[in-house]
Order: structure tokens, then C-alpha cells, then sequence
């Protein structure tokens, strides 16, 4: 079957540019000497997952502990939970997941380090822990003097490991590269720089330093002193990264149909539910004459030229501005190749947010 034929709307999957941008960030990570632990709550697929690892990733890094119940299900090698855990359903769910597998999951206050460390001492099991610095996101994380604090803490617990640190620059991801944006990373990672090195001087080691996003992990491995980047959407591509610098192919793209034509508009039946609308720059791959004027729930809006030869019952293929929120949205990917559907992987991890 042809692409084209695929009932719409429909999340597509190019295999041969996923496979393209997973070996182009192999041998880059090669060559800059640093560990990749994509992010698994960008596409939430185990296949997908399982090709980053044989191109060498050294992991996957998930965002909630559902995330982590799937990859852990699935054999996805080394789990990162790069969120807080907190809350005793929460902790129960980490505890007896643990002794399953060793799962790391940040930590960023001294709260919620005590009552992880009472779990694991009453479950008899040692929590790997991670330290969440923050590097400028004003989200999680700890100022670098409680992190080193927290750092200490985990190291001299019986019932806890100390694995690394951790901290997120995404404030930058969308910045264009250069030389402004290579000095922001430089300033806003500092904190953790601070914190690797007052360990070090300890004589605490801290083997995992981990960082980044798609828009960032150049800049962050550059550093020099982090050992690891937690990229997602290079996978697949999307303009927002692809502004940051990414570079990915566009491997991932919505399928539409063209419903109407009517008064130099096209409207298509993708809309805020087959698109994520919070940034919302998508664009109509090969139809520059498109440009989006808004996303209602069931129809995208676009702007045409008089150029513009698209017909009612036309099919287009719609690049998204932001792959996480679209794929979210979204039960399945139709994958393709050289313009054939050639077959189907359930996003596993659908509705995994807790």
C-alpha cells in the first residue's frame, strides 16, 4: 500500500530517516566521547527505543515512573527517571520496580530524600539517586549548595547509591547555535560544574554527569566535563529543534487530508487533536504556498497562495513544530518506506504519565 492511502489523520514514521538520524548521532557521540541516554518520553515506543540501543545508546532516560514500569517491561537496558519522585504511591511503584531492575531517579530536596531513603531501608533494597541541579530552568532541581548536600547524604547512606548528577538546560534547546548560545549553556551549567567539582575535592565520585536535550547536546558535551546527554527528538525531527540545532532528519511527519477549499484557505483534518498547539509553527512539507493561520479541534487552518494546487480530497504530509506533545496524541505510527506503508508500532507507552 502506498503511504498516500494510509486514512488520515495518521502519525507517520519514515524508518529509513529514524535509522539515518540514529546513526548520525552514533557517530557523533563517538566522536565527542560521551554516553547517549535518549529520552523515551518523546516517542514512548520500545522499537524505537531498542534501535537507539544498538547504535550504542547507554540507556534511556524516561520522565515518570510509568515511563520507567514500560522500558523496564520491555528490556530497555539502564533506566534514567529524570524527574523527582515523590509521594508514598509513587515511591512504593520505584521500591518494587527496583527489585526487578536498578532504576536511577533524580532527587532535589531534602524532604523527599527522606522518605526514599525510609522506603528502601524498609524494603530492604538500595535506591540509586541522582542529585537534580538547577542550571537555569527555574523548574526542579536544587541550588548547587543543597545539591552537594543531598549528594553527600545519598553517599553515606547504607540504603542509597550515589550514581551522579543530573540538571536540564531545555530553556536553551530552541536557541539558534552559536557563539551567544554556546556562552548561555556555558553560564547556566556552572551550578553543576560547582557541584561535580566540590564532590571531587570530597573524594566522592560522581560517574554519571548527565545533561541536555536535542537542542542542546552539542553545546552541553562540549563542556567537557559531562559524560552523558539525554537527547529525544533527534530521533525524528521536529522544527523546534531542528531551530537549535539538532539536524535530525524529519523522519516523523502527520498525515492529512485536504477537507476544504474555500476563500484562499485549506483546511485539513488535523487539527489540536492530531497536532500539539503550543507552539505551533507546523508546516506542510513540500507546499510553501501554506502558511498555518490556526489549529481548531478537529481542523488546521492554512493560509494559500493562489499558486497553492491542492484539491479537495488531497493528502499532505505536515511537519510538526513539536514532536513530543504531537506524538502524545497520537495510539500508533504508520511507518514507511521509500513511500509504502510497510507496517505498524504501537506507541506502548501512550497515556504513561504517572
Amino acid at each position: 500500500m502506498y503511504k498516500l492511502d494510509i486514512d488520515t489523520p495518521a502519525l507517520l514514521l519514515d524508518v529509513d530517516l529514524l535509522q539515518k538520524n540514529l546513526d548520525r548521532m552514533a557517530a557523533w557521540a563517538a566522536e565527542a566521547g560521551v554516553g547517549v541516554r535518549p529520552h523515551f518520553k518523546v516517542h514512548r515506543t520500545p522499537e524505537i527505543s531498542k534501535l537507539q540501543l544498538e547504535a550504542g545508546a547507554v540507556g534511556v532516560t524516561v520522565a515518570k515512573v510509568s515511563e520507567a514500569e514500560v522500558a523496564v517491561e520491555h528490556g530497555l537496558g539502564e533506566v534514567l527517571i529524570a524527574n523527582e519522585i515523590c509521594g508514598k504511591q509513587k515511591i512504593e511503584r520505584l521500591v518494587q520496580l527496583c527489585r526487578r531492575q536498578p532504576v536511577m531517579s533524580y532527587v532535589d530536596c531534602h524532604d523527599a530524600l527522606d522518605d526514599l531513603e525510609a522506603a528502601a531501608e524498609a524494603h530492604r533494597v538500595v535506591l540509586d539517586l541522582l542529585p537534580d541541579v538547577d542550571v537555569g530552568m527555574n523548574r526542579c532541581g536544587a541550588p548547587a549548595e543543597e545539591a552537594v548536600e543531598l549528594a553527600v547524604r545519598i553517599h553515606e547512606s547504607p540504603h542509597l547509591s550515589l550514581r551522579g548528577i543530573g540538571g536540564y538546560e531545555g530553556h536553551l534547546g530552541a536557541q539558534e547555535p552559536g557563539e551567544g548560545k554556546t556562552a548561555a549553556i556555558t553560564h547556566d551549567l556552572h551550578p553543576l560544574r560547582v557541584v561535580v567539582e566540590r564532590l571531587q575535592e570530597a573524594g566522592i565520585p560522581v560517574p554519571i554527569v548527565t545533561a541536555a536535550s536535542s537542542g542542546t547536546f552539542r553545546e552541553t558535551a562540549g563542556q567537557g566535563w559531562v559524560t552523558e546527554v539525554q537527547p529525544g527528538t533527534y530521533a525524528l525531527g521536529d522544527l523546534l529543534y531542528n531551530k537549535g540545532g539538532c539536524g535530525s532528519d524529519y523522519a516523523m511527519t502527520v498525515l492529512a487530508t485536504v477537507m476544504s477549499r474555500a476563500g484562499g484557505r485549506v483546511i485539513t483534518d488535523a487539527g489540536m487533536k492530531a497536532l500539539h498547539p503550543r507552539f505551533g509553527g507546523h508546516i506542510v512539507k513540500d507546499y510553501p504556498q501554506l502558511a498555518l493561520r490556526g489549529l481548531a479541534a478537529e481542523h488546521g487552518i492554512w493560509d494559500a497562495e493562489d499558486t497553492c494546487s491542492l484539491r479537495v480530497g488531497d493528502k499532505v504530509e505536515i511537519l510538526p513544530d513539536y514532536a513530543d506533545g504531537t506524538i502524545n496524541l497520537h495510539l500508533c505510527w504508520e511507518l514507511t518506506q521509500a513511500g509504502s506503508a510497510v507496517g505498524r508500532w504501537d506507541i506502548v507507552g501512550h497515556g504513561a504519565s504517572k
